[in-house]
């Protein structure tokens, strides 16, 4: 836990655990319903004024941010409360405390923010990376195989996107309503805004482009498995056709009836034989030509 003090300016930075949500809660009269979701990937991304507490004309602004790590996307997905005031900034987050840049008698609340949403941007940037190196692997993977470990690894991923396309989604809104109050109130830069609306596009803009891949790959995978089935289909087919004419001759030639020609020969059997392996060659040569032996 971070707990400075600069030009009667206090920040406060801590992790999201159960004790100390429970002591920041009791130090500032803090509504309990803040922390209820602290840790649940489905928490709703806000901004919105916080009234009955000890923090004079504070706000609450709840992010996403996304871990690196091999757990699946849920709990990789957390987010991070900030509320602020003219004279306080309390973080409560896990990952990008340790990133956030020194504290300085010079730091500013409002900068602190942007510093922060734009660490949280980073790692969302990372993970989209990430998912266009797999997206790549699996498009090359799907014009060769149709194996279901590819297939479980194109859910999973499609898993992924959903999860982080509708946390993107959610904290747009939020973002916007924050960027509208920091601008209409001149508390930072139009450099800092700027930068955040346009991360928050650009990491828009890579997931409906991603998603859209990633749906592209799916049909491949469909296409390709159809193809196969169609090119199994068909060989079968063939095959079938083939083998019925000697199946003919040889139910021809095993009627019970008289005037079978070879009935009484010792080379009859033979001849037949001779007569279906010719018609085999000569109909498996001509549906070759035909390619419906071939892809």
């Amino acid at each position: 836990m971070i707990d400075k003090t600069y030009n009667e300016k206090r920040f406060i930075f801590l992790k999201s655990s159960h004790s100390n949500l429970q002591a920041l809660q009791k130090q500032f009269n803090l509504d309990p319903i803040i922390f209820q979701q602290s840790k649940s990937s489905v928490e709703v991304a806000r901004f919105l004024p916080l009234t009955k507490t000890n923090l004079k004309d504070a706000h609450l602004l709840v992010s996403f941010d996304l871990k690196d790590s091999a757990a699946p996307i849920e709990q990789q997905l957390f987010p991070t409360i900030i509320m602020f005031n003219s004279n306080h900034l309390i973080i409560c987050g896990t990952s990008i405390i340790n990133q956030l840049p020194d504290l300085t008698p010079q730091s500013e609340i409002i900068d602190f923010i942007f510093k922060a949403l734009l660490i949280q941007a980073s790692h969302f940037e990372e993970c989209m990376t990430k998912i266009k190196k797999e997206i790549d692997r699996l498009n090359e993977v799907a014009r060769t195989t149709t194996s279901t470990k590819a297939l479980r690894e194109l859910c999973d991923l499609t898993h992924d996107i959903v999860y982080i396309k509708h946390t993107m989604s959610d904290q747009t809104e939020t973002l916007t309503a924050f960027l509208d109050y920091c601008k209409d109130n001149n508390l930072s830069s139009s450099i800092l805004l700027s930068q955040v609306h346009i991360e928050q596009r650009r990491l828009n803009k890579m997931i409906n482009v991603y998603e859209d891949l990633l749906n592209s790959v799916s049909g491949l995978f469909s296409a390709m498995m159809d193809s196969h089935l169609n090119h199994l289909m068909k060989y079968l087919d063939t095959m079938a056709l083939i083998i019925s004419i000697p199946a003919l001759i040889g139910g021809l030639w095993g009627m019970n009836v008289g005037g079978i020609p070879g009935k009484t020969s010792s080379w009859g059997f033979i001849g037949v034989l001779v007569i279906c392996l010719i018609s085999v060659i000569i109909s498996g040569l001509y549906l070759r030509k035909k390619k419906y032996l071939t892809d």
